[in-house]
């Protein structure tokens, strides 16, 4: 794994953690159980109807098909845990948008990641509150309630304090939310199975021989290097306008 910034998370660790997968199982049971109506179909419809010219029907197929075996694959091969949101696509003015459609990280604990913490990209400064990282929609909404809702004012109250345990016995907030949350359980992964992480390290080249891409040419501080590969080549890149 090879990472050209000198911390890994990229956008991701400034994000809210949150994937768009519609007829995750978490969905299935939410209609299930709520009466709420949603199919693959309808999710077709919403995607086909933004990228209008730009649709590219096989690959929406393939990421409406493999998008909900990704979500039970990692959850049951990693550290990486999601929950449901009831959370609305992003056009909602659409006739096919739901609210049940995107998935959540599960918070995580700091400690977890041992020393390679300190090279996890930090959240933004604007996401915290006295320091403390509050973690998704549902978390923000308590603390914006807390001066007219005792409910609230005691869950922000609960909040704060484990906050200022954490830091006394830890010198740091032990949770780790939304998009820092989902890269620390991947990281986490990553470390237990042994795959090498580099940071510094930029991609130059990808290495096409017999058709298909058989190595890869970085560039790190200790200057070039080819990385052999069996299965290929995986860019995880781009950021939001990508």
């Amino acid at each position: 794994l090879i990472e050209k910034e000198a911390q890994y998370g990229g956008t991701t660790a400034y994000s809210g953690g949150m994937i768009w997968i519609p007829d995750n199982r978490y969905s299935r049971e939410l209609r299930a159980t709520q009466g709420k109506a949603d199919s693959i179909e309808t999710a077709r419809s919403y995607v086909a109807e933004l990228a209008g010219a730009n649709l590219e029907p096989a690959r929406l197929d393939a990421y409406l098909e493999h998008g909900p075996r990704m979500v039970d694959f990692l959850e049951r091969e990693s550290e990486v845990r999601f929950y449901p949101m009831d959370y609305p696509d992003y056009t909602s003015e659409s006739p096919h948008s739901r609210t049940l459609r995107s998935l959540c990280t599960q918070n995580y604990e700091t400690s977890r990641l041992g020393p390679t913490l300190a090279q996890l990209r930090n959240q933004l400064p604007q996401t915290l509150f006295l320091g403390l990282a509050i973690g998704s929609s549902v978390e923000m909404k308590e603390f914006m309630r807390a001066g007219r809702s005792l409910k609230s004012f005691g869950f922000v109250l609960r909040r704060l304090l484990a906050h200022a345990r954490d830091m006394l016995v830890h010198g740091r907030s032990e949770q780790l939310v939304r998009g820092r949350a989902l890269v620390a359980r991947l990281m986490r992964t990553v470390l237990d199975l042994g795959i090498p992480l580099r940071l510094n390290t930029a991609l130059r080249e990808r290495v096409i021989e017999s058709g298909r891409v058989s190595a890869a040419r970085v560039e790190g501080p200790d200057g070039p290097l080819r990385i052999d590969v069996r299965g290929g080549v995986i860019l995880a890149c781009g950021g939001y306008g990508r």
